[in-house]
Parts: structure tokens; sequence; C-alpha cells
């Protein structure tokens, strides 16, 4: 038996594959039941493609673990794996890593720059402050940020995508280091 031959022939016999529960319903008139049913598993078994765990996106995550504070680059990312995954494929398991929410990705902090992606090892969500100076990226994690989005929520009906919110700043070390220079 061709498992196949439900969708080859579709087109012959005037069925549009990619019409949903109608096509389904028709498909099974057409067509005997076992012949179906081996399409229909076809069908899902193509729509979950890519849901399952390569080893290189095992690699690629086992790096971020390793890394829970830094924020790095894709290609920062292929570098460090010293070429055993290729660049194409740190890309997509970054992309489909981000999708699972098992890394955060934050936009450039200037113009064509890269995005860089960071390890999300919490379910909650919090707000975040990038240092403007170095660039560090540290979790807000205190009862005034949660106030904060509380307030926002409560007073203005807006609700804070956190996990999206940076705020920008400079770090305790990056502002000693300017008020040093300011001095001298």
């Amino acid at each position: 038996m061709n498992r196949f031959l439900p969708g080859s022939l579709a087109p012959a016999a005037g069925l549009n594959p990619r019409g949903g529960a109608e096509f389904d319903n028709r498909l099974r008139k057409a067509y005997n039941m076992e012949t179906v049913l081996v399409f229909e598993a076809e069908r899902r078994s193509t729509a979950v493609r890519g849901s399952y765990d390569t080893r290189q996106k095992k690699e690629i995550a086992a790096y971020f673990r390793a890394h829970p504070g830094e924020c790095v680059t894709v290609e920062q990312v292929y570098a460090a794996l010293e070429a055993k995954v290729g660049m194409t494929t740190v890309y997509r398991a970054v992309s489909r890593l981000c999708g699972e929410g098992r890394l955060r990705r934050y936009a450039p902090p200037a113009a064509g720059e890269a995005a860089l992606y960071q390890w999300n090892p919490c379910a909650q969500s919090h707000l975040h402050i990038r240092c403007v100076d170095c660039g560090s990226l540290e979790h807000l994690c205190c009862d005034v940020a949660q106030d904060f989005t509380t307030h926002l929520r409560g007073r203005h009906g807006f609700v804070l995508d956190e996990g999206q919110t940076v705020l920008y700043g400079r770090c305790a070390r990056c502002e000693a280091k300017r008020l040093k220079k300011k001095q001298a």
C-alpha cells in the first residue's frame, strides 16, 4: 500500500489537500479508512517536525545552561562550540529554544548589532536591567519591581510584558568609573 496515496491522488479526485476538516471528511468518503489513518498519522508527524531534541540542539542548550547569567549572540555560541555545529543549525536551535521558552531574546542595544540570548532558568517573569556602558544584563527580582508592574496594571490598565522589558542605566561598577573620570 502506498502511504502517500491519499495526498497524491487528492488533486486528481478534485480535493484540496490543504482544505482542513472539509478535506478530511471528503477524503474519508473517497478512500478506505485504513489508508486515511495512515495519511493522518503521516500528516501529524510532519506537523511536529522540529519539536524533537537533536544532539546539536542539546549541545547548544547545554552551552546556555553552563553560562546562565551571560547574554550572547548566535555568533558567540557558534564560536564557543568550535565548529561542532553549523551556523545555520545554531540559528535554528536558538530560535526553537526561544519558542520553547528556554531562552530569552533581547533586542540589540543599537541598530545593526546582533540580538542577545540568555538561558531562562525561571518560569517567573521579571524585569531586567542593562548597563549602557559594559552591556551586562541582570535579572531584577524585587518587590519594588513587582509593585511597579502592579501599579501599571491597576492604575493605568497596562499589562507590562516583563520578559521583554529592559531598563537601561549604569551598573554600580561603571557608574563608579564614570564618577572617578569626572572627578579627575
